[in-house]
């Protein structure tokens, strides 16, 4: 029966492909919200699921080929995960340029508070020196 194994793969396959939908969706959210404080967890949690995934995703035509002909359920997570991963794929190139739209607006602050930094540093060296009067009446 090796319908069974092929299945219980396939829903494991479809369940990380959701977890990469859903941290799509939350890189979004920071995007649009500007909130990069936790992101580097969120990367490195990506990372992970893609590792996992690619790993299934190599031992995935092996089950296939070893299972026969598929019965409904197993064709319908099929069908499921295709439709999913063509969504992300659609996804990606948003996602990809919203993430480059943020870190140019932050590279751009980055920028003009280097800047007012610097000009405070000029300006402070002059406020440091001692009051001199200029005027000739005193």
């Amino acid at each position: 029966m090796p319908e069974v194994p092929a299945l219980a793969l396939s829903r494991r396959v479809h369940a990380l492909w959701g977890e990469i939908a859903t941290a799509y969706d939350e890189i979004e959210r920071r995007l649009a919200a500007a909130a990069w404080s936790d992101i580097g967890a969120l990367a490195i949690h990506i990372g992970d699921v893609e590792s996992d995934l690619r790993l299934l995703l190599e031992e995935l035509p092996r089950v296939r080929a070893g299972t026969g002909e598929p019965t409904a359920a197993l064709r319908s997570v099929w069908c499921e995960s295709e439709a999913l991963v063509e969504s992300l794929a659609a996804r990606l190139p948003a996602v990809l340029r919203a993430a480059t739209a943020a870190r140019d607006a932050t590279a751009a602050q980055l920028a003009r508070c280097h800047i007012g930094r610097a000009n405070a540093e000029s300006y402070s060296e002059l406020l440091a020196l001692s009051p001199r009067f200029t005027s000739r009446r005193i």
